[in-house]
């Protein structure tokens, strides 16, 4: 009786780990596709690169802020959540969900990363990227 009950705690433990490490996010450089679609039916696209290290991220924008970039801590839960905190100041002449930070949805799949927000009815922000 003890040793079916140790085998299945084993197993347990066993499955719930190595699903942990399957949805973990790696460190490194991401280039890719941003992209936000307006409930307008308007969207705009952009290239970016993330770089992730030691729970800190820098996200480059672009001229037409497309996304606009962003960098600080990020932090990832256990639900394929994400949140992002930036640092910086920013002026107040563009949409500041174009800048990335606050929560997104995440998957992964070991070289490919997206990341999404349905941000408070403003816009669908998503960024599609790959690990170099």
């Amino acid at each position: 009786m003890m040793k079916k009950f140790i085998l299945i705690a084993l197993s347990i433990t066993f499955i719930t780990g190595f699903d942990e490490v399957e949805r973990k996010i790696e460190e490194g450089t991401y280039t890719g596709k941003f992209k936000v679609v307006y409930p307008s039916g308007k969207s705009c696209t952009g290239k970016t690169t993330i770089e992730l290290s030691h729970s800190t991220y820098t996200c480059t924008g672009n001229e037409k802020r497309f996304p606009a970039g962003g960098s600080g801590t990020y932090s990832i839960d256990n639900e394929s959540k994400i949140t992002f905190q930036d640092e910086n100041m920013w002026a107040a002449d563009f949409d500041w969900n174009l800048i990335l930070t606050g929560e997104y949805h995440y998957s992964f799949d070991g070289k490919k990363l997206k990341l999404s927000a349905n941000k408070a009815g403003i816009g669908y922000y998503e960024y599609r990227l790959t690990k170099k």
